[in-house]
């Protein structure tokens, strides 16, 4: 039987809603589309769906910071990216009617919101079925402007707040750059940080020995020692420096490799 202390336990949920959190990470907004089933096309052999309502939901880190809101009070502040595009500005009122602050949002007119739509029909005798997912995502590697603007709202907001959050979904609003400023930040005004490494463990050329780190001094391995890490401990220059080495090599087997579509026919 699980044994705990309930009157430890009590006074932890009680405190749940005193800290201020920011939350750091790959915004985005989970449009769920409804419809009727009507028939099926004369065009290809896929249903006709008839348009009942269409749903906007948080998601990504941006799901994170509403669930967080819900706990706390709403004392949760979103640091993230949105496009110029007809999803961002829904995206922005998403978190203020969720009473979320968008005062560190970065707008980069470069890339896309990031949204997952999600297309689901039901029928009169049946209940929705998801039908297809439809992704916009934008994960190309940030411009030094964009990266700077986020680096500069950090230093702005982490002093404001009581925690940090980093939240990753691999779309490339966490750099190296950006993590290591988060880590110095919150170092520099006592800021408990606890980091996953997981992302290292993809990055490189995904052979054995892509995800060691240096922690306190030590070599470790995000796949054996982790992921989870003392922010503090863990040498992100090292890291930086030992990342870089594989640009040119990813570079090349993209465009020489990867890039199918520019290829000619022979």
């Amino acid at each position: 039987m699980f044994n705990f202390d309930k009157d430890k336990l009590e006074n932890y949920i009680k405190k749940l809603n005193e800290p201020s959190v920011l939350i750091i990470g790959d915004m985005g907004i989970d449009e769920m589309v409804y419809g009727d089933t009507e028939r099926i096309s004369r065009e290809a052999p896929v249903l006709i769906l008839r348009h009942a309502n269409t749903k906007i939901i948080l998601g990504q880190a941006a799901n994170a910071a509403h669930n967080l809101a819900t706990i706390n009070g709403a004392k949760v502040s979103a640091l993230g990216l949105y496009g110029d595009d007809y999803y961002g500005p829904q995206l922005l009122e998403a978190f203020q009617e969720a009473g979320i602050n968008t005062e560190y949002m970065v707008k980069d007119n470069t890339r896309t919101t990031t949204v997952k739509s999600r297309i689901s029909g039901a029928s009169f005798h049946s209940v929705a079925q998801q039908i297809v997912r439809i992704d916009r995502v934008d994960s190309k590697m940030l411009s030094k402007e964009i990266e700077d603007k986020i680096i500069e709202n950090i230093e702005k907001a982490i002093p404001l707040h009581d925690a940090v959050i980093l939240s990753d979904y691999n779309i490339g609003m966490l750099t190296d750059r950006v993590i290591a400023a988060t880590i110095e930040t919150a170092k520099k005004y006592n800021i408990p940080c606890v980091v996953s490494m997981n992302p290292i463990m993809i990055d490189g050329t995904g052979m054995c020995g892509c995800c060691r780190l240096m922690v306190d001094g030590e070599m470790k391995f995000a796949c054996v020692d982790g992921p989870d890490f003392d922010g503090y401990k863990v040498n992100f220059d090292e890291m930086i420096e030992r990342n870089g080495m594989y640009c040119d090599f990813e570079r090349q087997a993209y465009e020489e490799t990867c890039n199918l579509f520019k290829k000619e026919v022979k």
